[in-house]
């Protein structure tokens, strides 16, 4: 019956019709954390307040309370490290944090891989707390 209609022209200088319907966008799901994941994310959070607190410089994208060319001390270490050896002030701790350093980059102990441990136990040699 209609199946030979006439094909209507394309008006050449009508606009083509934009599609006015919006595009949602890709929801981008992260993983879901496991409960030791969760745990540790929630106890990071906890330290960082902590930092924060006895820090008013403290910034948790960057949580280093000491970087040297060789030593990069966490803020949890720089306190717990602080607190266990005789230095009277931040000042006097910071300065032995930094001449250690340039005594590793000028190629003291064993390696500069190992700073953490030959630090932690100049310390306790050095420094006990009294």
């Amino acid at each position: 019956p209609d199946a030979h209609k006439p094909i209507e022209p394309i008006e050449p200088n009508k606009p083509k019709e934009k599609n006015t319907k919006k595009e949602k966008p890709e929801l981008k799901l992260e993983p879901e954390l496991s409960d030791s994941d969760k745990i540790r994310e929630k106890a990071k959070e906890r330290a960082f307040k902590r930092m924060a607190a006895l820090d008013p410089n403290f910034d948790p994208k960057d949580p280093y309370a000491f970087i040297g060319k060789i030593i990069k001390l966490s803020y949890r270490d720089y306190k717990i490290w602080y607190d266990t050896s005789s230095f009277m002030t931040d000042a006097l701790f910071y300065e032995y944090l930094d001449e250690r350093d340039e005594w590793l980059t000028a190629g003291g102990g064993r390696s500069a891989s190992s700073w953490y441990m030959s630090t932690k136990k100049d310390l306790e040699k050095r420094f006990p707390l009294l």
